[in-house]
């Protein structure tokens, strides 16, 4: 589905991979960008998918993301996966040698948050 609408909208050659998180298919240092919107809560070992995605990013390579987070979450909400904190999602992008930045924006649970790769 997603390979038939970027032909519609004439992007030359996209390439699409299915892969785990933790071991991704690529070499050191090729991104420019990473995004990881509403998923980083899925995975369980939220340290080692950082460090994956800081072996992939290039220096000064920036990471956006969005994921819930327990300080914003309703109480009547269910909300699936492991909820860092901002503080611990900071902390965790930090020690990995990350620039961070939350953003201001409020959508619900969501926090909103960029990283720049030292």
């Amino acid at each position: 589905i997603a390979l038939k609408k970027f032909n519609k909208k004439e992007f030359i050659a996209p390439q699409f991979y299915i892969s785990d998180a933790s071991l991704l298919p690529f070499k050191e240092s090729v991104f420019d960008i990473c995004i990881c919107n509403l998923s980083l809560n899925f995975f369980p070992d939220t340290k080692g998918i950082v460090k994956e995605i800081k072996r992939i990013l290039k220096k000064g390579g920036i990471f956006y993301g969005s994921v819930p987070v327990p300080e914003r979450k309703p109480e009547d909400s269910v909300i699936r996966g492991t909820l860092p904190t901002a503080a611990e999602l900071e902390k965790i992008f930090t020690e990995a040698g990350f620039l961070f930045q939350a953003n201001d924006m409020k959508n619900g649970a969501l926090f909103y948050f960029s990283a720049v790769k030292k």
